[in-house]
């Protein structure tokens, strides 16, 4: 099956490609803005796997908690692609994307966090299955402070760990944790996560096959949305 998942709910801008003639490719973008950058990340995965655009019959995106702005630009993206290509969506937290590329040994703990500043992170924490098979949900994605996401996981057991949230707070992370592993960069396996997007649209196709379904998860109000609400509180209150 060809699949093209885009994610940007952090720093780094990711699209992996996999074509059902074996093809992969993971094309992560320059530094600089996903609405500058991320066509052309699309188009030199899609080319690196060997597809083109009208190859694709299953799109995936990262649908958040993360970078306001990242989140929209890769929803919409994808909603569009999928309206234009008549295709399925398939919407997937952003940290369990990342969870999912990890090395985790069956029962090791992980977690995912992205910096949301203000002392707080956009993150989820999981555990890899006993049979290796997936991972098991410990917290789920959502906005939190570091201590509150680690009070989710059992210090005593052996932990993973990726995002720059957790770059961060790496001190009050490892006085936590017993036993744990940080990865500063990885390289998400398109074979892993295009099984993981296949088994996510088995599990309910009559609901991915309509792109409206598909919603990014932004946790917290922009910094926009609160200064209105804080302008328009101060107005009513005069």
């Amino acid at each position: 099956m060809n699949i093209l998942l885009i994610d940007t709910a952090s720093d780094l801008e990711i699209a992996v490609a996999r074509g059902s003639r074996g093809g992969t490719a993971l094309a992560p973008a320059a530094a600089s803005s996903h609405a500058v950058t991320l066509f052309d990340t699309i188009r030199r995965c899609l080319e690196g796997a060997g597809i083109s655009t009208r190859d694709i019959e299953l799109l995936g995106v990262g649908t958040g908690p993360g970078s306001f702005t990242g989140i929209r630009i890769a929803v919409a993206t994808a909603r569009m692609l999928a309206q234009l290509l008549k295709i399925p969506l398939v919407g997937i937290p952003s940290q369990e994307l990342y969870a999912s590329s990890l090395p985790a040994s069956p029962g090791e703990q992980i977690m995912v966090a992205f910096d949301a500043k203000k002392g707080r992170v956009f993150g989820a924490a999981y555990r890899q299955a006993p049979s290796g098979g997936g991972i098991e949900t410990l917290a789920p994605p959502g906005d939190y402070t570091v201590g509150a996401l680690l009070s989710r996981m059992d210090a005593s057991h052996p932990a993973i760990s990726t995002g720059n949230g957790i770059a961060r707070y790496r001190g009050e992370i490892d006085e936590h944790l017993a036993q744990h592993r940080f990865f500063g960069e990885i390289q998400p396996d398109p074979h892993r996560l295009g099984r993981l997007l296949e088994e996510r649209y088995r599990e309910n196709p009559g609901h991915y096959d309509n792109f409206y379904n598909t919603l990014p998860s932004y946790s917290r109000k922009s910094d926009a949305e609160i200064m209105r609400e804080q302008r328009s509180g101060g107005e009513s209150g005069g």
